[in-house]
């Protein structure tokens, strides 16, 4: 089957993929959590049990998990080989941002960022192999700066994680971080950098249909110019949230005109884009309470079009370092959101912080904070972030030392569910990179992850429908 052939029937799947968890909530929060993929009692306290080392080297899981390594982008990488798209060019580096959509054919479209970029004089700063290729089988790939070479690629698996086809879906864009699926069924993906470019401005969300279809590489100008980390969407109202990366940030909401919920509705009638007022707070890394409830007011940006959006934001806004990846929670309909630090690096105010926004309420609650540094927390720096069909999250690790996928109980205590084995020399030091782009398969059989250097996307498999120690 072709990827022009993987086309609407998607849509219904993700719609009904975003609703499921909406039926099965019965009270507070991951009360009465759904089923696993087997119909057990839903996983939700204490982790799998411990990390079992892999003989390989590459990736540490608990007993009775299993991974399988779907693409191979980076140039780093000292395996077997790197990927290759359909038509033969290497598979692009530095995968970051993703989530999987189910297709026609039974099958699963996991579209992945490439976070590769250039610099402001031209040069290229990651290596050209890693780019995004502007072409696929002789056509012209969706492609925004005919001379950036970030994007976005599209790897389709079958119900046995087996590789189908991979290819190009989006280019030309830069710093292609995080992003966020849609209700409809497409992936919004974010430019982490706010340059000139070559040819045209940085700094936008871009939509990329996985059947790959659809896609023109349109930046959606009214959700504002800025370094874009992560965005996510209430399938209720098609009102969008986007995080902010950057030291001065801030949390926005987008919302369209136009809520018909297709592809380009986000765009088609513009809308309007404000930033968040948490109180009286200036910085929302001073909350360290995990319950701490407070008022999240939208303060309206007249030109949310303009470059360093974040120097001209209204009075009384709330800013932040670093604003990670975002999630819809369907269980608990909520907007979860990341900060991965806050303040000086000799007086942080935390190492990572989970919070969770009720636009019914109107509230913001920290759900999870991990203190400055602290020699009996092992995790810090959490960055992209997944909410499991059944409502709970798991963390992306970007911080110093060994990196992890976290998964997060409802009272905030982590455990480890991943840990990244690969070594990569750096200025001559030997070190492990961040784990990016966790989502579920539309099955949820499938932890879907990546290891950013050496590029490595991995399908982890495993009892995710089984009660877990100390449940």
């Amino acid at each position: 089957m072709s990827f022009n052939d993987m086309t609407l029937h998607r849509r219904a799947l993700i719609r009904n993929a975003f609703a499921a968890g909406a039926v099965v909530a019965t009270g507070g929060v991951w009360a009465g959590l759904a089923a696993g993929p087997a119909g057990a009692a839903s996983p939700y306290r204490g982790g799998y049990g411990p990390l079992v080392a892999d003989p390989a080297g590459i990736l540490d899981l608990p007993a009775g998990f299993q991974y399988k390594i779907l693409a191979k982008g980076s140039t780093l990488y000292d395996g077997s080989g790197r990927s290759t798209y359909d038509d033969g060019q290497p598979f692009a580096g530095y995968a970051d941002g993703a989530a999987s959509f189910a297709i026609a054919g039974n099958r699963t479209a996991l579209v992945t960022n490439h976070e590769v970029r250039i610099g402001l004089d031209g040069e290229v700063e990651d290596d050209p192999g890693d780019a995004v290729p502007h072409t696929f089988r002789g056509e012209p790939v969706p492609t925004y700066d005919p001379e950036d070479i970030g994007g976005c690629s599209v790897i389709v698996v079958d119900r046995n994680n087996e590789v189908v086809g991979i290819r190009p879906a989006i280019a030309g864009t830069r710093n292609n971080c995080a992003g966020g699926p849609t209700p409809w069924g497409t992936w919004l993906t974010c430019e982490e950098n706010t340059d000139e470019g070559p040819t045209k401005p940085h700094g936008y969300v871009f939509e990329v249909d996985p059947s790959c279809g659809e896609t023109v590489a349109t930046p959606y100008t009214g959700m504002g110019r800025m370094d874009h980390e992560a965005v996510a969407i209430d399938p209720r109202t098609s009102i969008a949230y986007l995080t902010e990366d950057d030291g001065n940030g801030s949390l926005y909401r987008y919302v369209p005109n136009n809520t018909s919920m297709r592809y380009g509705s986000l765009h088609a009638d513009g809308g309007t884009l404000s930033c968040m007022k948490v109180g009286d707070l200036e910085r929302l890394g001073e909350v360290t309470v995990p319950g701490t409830e407070l008022p999240l007011e939208w303060l309206e940006i007249a030109e949310p079009d303009v470059g360093g959006l974040n120097s001209t934001l209204p009075d009384g806004v709330t800013r932040s370092d670093k604003l990670e990846g975002c999630w819809w929670n369907a269980m608990d309909n909520r907007f979860w959101f990341v900060v991965s630090e806050e303040g000086e690096v000799e007086e942080l105010f935390h190492r990572g912080q989970v919070w969770a926004y009720d636009p019914a309420t109107g509230l913001v609650e920290l759900m999870v904070h991990i203190p400055g540094p602290d020699e009996d927390m092992p995790f810090d720096g959490p960055d992209n972030i997944t909410i499991a069909p059944w409502g709970q999250p798991f963390l992306c690790e970007d911080g110093d030392g060994d990196q992890f996928v976290i998964g997060v109980d409802p009272d905030g205590s982590l455990w480890p569910l991943a840990q990244n084995r690969i070594e990569v020399e750096d200025e001559g030091e030997l070190e492990v990179n961040e784990f990016a782009g966790a989502n579920f398969s539309p099955d949820c059989r499938t932890l879907f992850v990546s290891v950013q250097v050496p590029g490595t996307t991995f399908a982890i498999t495993g009892p995710w429908g089984e009660v877990r120690n100390g449940a």
